[in-house]
């Protein structure tokens, strides 16, 4: 059954997907790789587009600039806080049988699917929740959006078959090249847990210097 997923999900892909790059692999092995490789890149430009918004809340923070409205501040600090939080645990801490984070899973001598869907499951859920602050906040304030990594998400999240679905139909990285993959998803997302407590500490400094903490 999982082998006719990831074979439907390579052909939706190869007859429809311009999402990151205008033809598949010619091989599966090739796809697989390529998967991985566009949920880095995407994981990177979420933790650019994090970084961003902390270095942009920080310039109000010097300038003195409280133009920001108080009750949309505190919404996206507490959305902020939310998203950080999913992101930092895999999974519940009941179900400690399964992978607590992507280090786990890459220290696991036989990570299973369970293992991976939870990986999967979670980086899925963390790209999608940071799209959509972009989007509210792109309409509201567009200068504190970095465009480039913005447009990056849409394109993850928005295309015909999505990376993130196709991160989800994908088996259990193997061999190396798949496994080098995984340590650079790993890299850019600690990076972006950086960047979400970086992005809190800017919020909470923003709502102190207008009185409204």
């Amino acid at each position: 059954m999982r082998k006719q997923l990831v074979l439907a999900t390579f052909l939706l892909w190869a007859v429809g997907s311009n999402a990151d790059s205008a033809e598949p692999p010619a091989t599966e092995a090739g796809w697989r790789l390529s998967v991985l490789t566009d949920a880095a890149n995407a994981l990177g430009a979420a933790a650019d587009a994090i970084g961003k918004l902390g270095d942009s809340v920080a310039h109000l923070v010097s300038l003195g600039d409280h133009t920001w409205q108080t009750v949309s501040a505190r919404r996206t600090r507490a959305r902020l806080v939310d998203i950080s939080a999913r992101a930092s645990v895999l999974v519940a801490t009941q179900n400690a049988a399964i992978v607590s984070s992507i280090d786990d899973y890459l220290e696991k001598p036989h990570p299973d699917v369970k293992d991976w869907q939870a990986v999967t499951s979670n980086i899925s859920t963390t790209l999608e929740s940071v799209t959509n602050l972009l989007r509210d906040l792109e309409a509201e304030r567009s200068d504190f959006v970095l465009q480039s990594a913005y447009e990056t998400l849409l394109r993850t999240t928005a295309a015909r078959v999505t990376v993130l679905m196709r991160l989800q139909g994908l088996s259990p990285p193997i061999g190396v090249q798949e496994r080098d993959e995984l340590m650079k998803i790993n890299a850019n997302y600690k990076i972006l847990i950086e960047n979400f407590k970086t992005a809190i500490s800017e919020m909470n400094k923003y709502l102190q210097s207008t009185g409204a903490n």
